[in-house]
């Protein structure tokens, strides 16, 4: 893993591709009022889309302050902190409880999991809902920290085919190609990247590995474990801890 929507990559995204995005994404206003538009588990607010396009800010200094909703229990809190601890293991971040910052992470309980993409600017809430599995928590945490999904990044097509007649009808923007910035060598077993039938409608791959990585379709998917790659992406981001 390395492949991270950077602040410095600036592509504002046309009028009519906003339009073509808000027709197959899911589009709503959010608790600050912002339009936002989801793909998948990523959210980002159309302002920055059609000023920036896929652009994620890093958190300043390192630091992401996040707070609690009162639906996440105790057991689930310390859930929270140990798949944060993954990360500053590897990065130099701090994972620090709000007291009365600006810019923080709004972590709750729900029927699904999602994130924003990198420091929007202001609360901008965290979805869990798969609470048990450290590695989902970390990878919702890795895209407010920037990172976008591996399979999406600028070279997948020379590791990975996108078989796009396997796709879930509408949903075969989850698998675009986006302009994020690159640290490492190609991840299967990222815990950023997805499994090789995600978003199928017929049970049949959706990513295969081309030919000569064959041998890595049983590693995508993973959310069981960091690999070295993750952490080492995350330390070219972000910095060695």
């Amino acid at each position: 893993m390395a492949n991270f929507f950077d602040e410095t990559l600036v592509s504002p995204l046309s009028r009519c591709e906003l339009d073509e995005l808000s027709a197959v994404a899911h589009s709503f206003t959010d608790d600050e009022g912002r339009e936002v538009v989801q793909l998948d588990d990523m959210i980002f607010v159309v302002d920055e889309l059609s000023t920036r396009g896929f652009s994620g800010r890093k958190w300043t200094n390192g630091k992401l302050y996040y707070a609690f909703s009162s639906n996440v229990d105790q057991t689930n809190r310390t859930r929270f902190r140990a798949a944060c601890a993954e990360w500053s293991n590897v990065a130099d971040l701090e994972f620090i409880e709000r007291t009365n910052q600006q810019n923080y992470v709004y972590v709750k309980s729900a029927s699904t999991n999602s994130s924003y993409c990198g420091m929007i600017g202001g609360p901008q809430r965290m979805n869990i809902y798969n609470w048990r599995w450290k590695f989902i928590i970390a990878h919702e945490l890795g895209h407010a920290l920037g990172l976008a999904h591996e399979q999406c990044r600028n070279d997948r097509d020379s590791f990975v085919e996108i078989n796009e007649a396997n796709i879930i009808d509408g949903k075969e923007h989850n698998f675009d190609i986006r302009n994020t910035r690159t640290y490492s060598a190609y991840d299967f077993a990222s815990i950023m990247h997805y499994g090789r039938k995600a978003f199928s409608k017929n049970n049949l791959p959706t990513i295969e590995g081309r030919p000569g990585y064959e041998d890595q379709e049983p590693y995508m998917g993973n959310r069981r474990y960091m690999t070295a790659l993750d952490a080492a992406g995350m330390a070219s981001h972000y910095g060695a801890p």
